[in-house]
């Protein structure tokens, strides 16, 4: 499995996004994206990607808090909880 590339971004107030790029895909990297990505840490998933959702609330300890509109489209957005 290659690994993930994470990336986390601070942003005002302060707020933390992680951005999630992969090769591979990210199911399977649930022990991995838990290690990296720290509880309190947003993320927002983009229309195509929406199915990745239930894998990362399932398994990877995150929480969905709504969608945020972005453009035409909404992004869901997801916290990690635990």
């Amino acid at each position: 499995m290659i690994p993930l590339d994470i990336t986390l971004e601070v942003a005002s107030e302060p707020q933390t996004f992680a951005h999630i790029r992969s090769f591979d895909g990210v199911v399977g990297h649930a022990a991995e994206v838990k290690a990296r990505i720290p509880v309190g840490t947003w993320l927002t998933l983009q229309p195509e990607l929406y199915r990745l959702a239930p894998y990362l609330v399932e398994k990877c300890g995150f929480a969905y808090h709504g969608e945020v509109k972005r453009e035409q489209t909404f992004d869901l957005l997801l916290r990690r909880e635990d």
